[in-house]
């Protein structure tokens, strides 16, 4: 067994992401402040580095970034959510500079990370084209599909139950009026 301190602390972390508790976003902000979660001695791995916050999410506690993302927006701690937020923002990676990339590309290579509609792809894209909502983002005045609708490259969506139609050609009406065409 070993005696690191630092592994105490990462292992409050992680039952705190298991527990059914509200102890998951102030563990993390702990293990942010303490600077823990970069390097520490596992009993059966050795000693653990992270480079980068999300790494360790995804690695050690076993929730990706964008799930920590997800639980944040449901919190009342705003001072912790800010500083949980900040520190997941600042691993996504600095996209290439202005102006679209060739189409054979489909903007793979110009955020320098894999093509995906999540939060991580939208705050890249959001950083290269439009870095006052990606302020928002990571502040967390903003969610990053808002942003994305707002910077115009995802449309807004209406969701409609297609197993009512009376109640889907309501929801039509009231969202585009009875005029449309």
């Amino acid at each position: 067994m070993t005696s690191d301190p630092r592994w105490t602390a990462n292992q409050r972390c992680y039952r705190a992401t298991r527990d059914q508790s509200d102890g998951f976003i102030p563990a993390l902000l702990d293990i942010i402040k303490s600077g823990d979660w970069q390097e520490f001695e596992h009993p059966n791995r050795g000693v653990q580095r992270y480079d980068r916050f999300s790494d360790y999410c995804g690695e050690f506690l076993g929730i990706p970034a964008p799930a920590v993302l997800g639980v944040l927006h449901g919190t009342s701690s705003t001072y912790a959510a800010e500083q949980i937020r900040k520190m997941l923002a600042e691993d996504v990676p600095e996209a290439k500079a202005q102006g679209r990339p060739p189409a054979n590309l489909r903007n793979v290579g110009d955020t320098n990370i894999s093509q995906e509609n999540d939060a991580t792809y939208v705050l890249a894209r959001l950083k290269r084209d439009r870095t006052d909502l990606a302020a928002q983002v990571i502040d967390g005045t903003m969610s990053a599909n808002e942003a994305a609708i707002v910077a115009g490259f995802r449309k807004r969506y209406l969701r409609v139950s297609s197993d009512d139609p009376v109640a889907a050609l309501a929801k039509l009406n009231k969202h585009f009026g009875t005029n449309y065409k």
